[in-house]
């Protein structure tokens, strides 16, 4: 009976270790520019559901841009204004790899770059990226 429990209990953890990596994983990138400039290029990856959430703070009335190269065709972005309740500030930012636009309200901005879904049940592997972010 003890060798049927330690058997359950090893193939539970065995299932449960696998589960763990799919698990979404959301990486944070507080962006600063450099002094005397307003943009910066950050190079990085992301795998299956996971995302990678730039957060930049500007001004109401600014430019913002931000432009996303990658060979994965499947590698888009998002602009977020309030974590909160995750609405797009644009609607061409959805599915897009270039936006620009006027930012609405001082605060804090999110990029946020992932995978579309079917990309992200395809690929296990982490995906490159560059984003080139702008504050004007």
């Amino acid at each position: 009976m003890k060798i049927k429990y330690y058997l359950v209990v090893l193939t539970v953890s065995i299932v449960m270790a696998g589960a763990s990596n799919i698990v979404a994983q959301t990486k944070r990138i507080n962006v600063k520019f450099r002094p005397g400039t307003s943009s910066a290029t950050f190079q990085n990856t992301v795998t299956g559901y996971g995302s990678a959430d730039f957060y930049v703070r500007a001004s109401g009335g600014q430019e913002m841009s931000a432009k996303l190269t990658s060979a994965n065709k499947g590698l888009y972005f998002l602009i977020i204004r309030d974590p909160a309740t995750p609405e797009a500030i644009a609607d061409d930012a959805r599915d897009a790899t270039s936006w620009s636009g006027e930012l609405p309200e001082d605060g804090t901005y999110i990029v946020r770059v992932f995978l579309v879904r079917a990309e992200a049940r395809r690929n296990k592997a982490p995906v490159r990226f560059s984003l080139r972010i702008g504050v004007k």
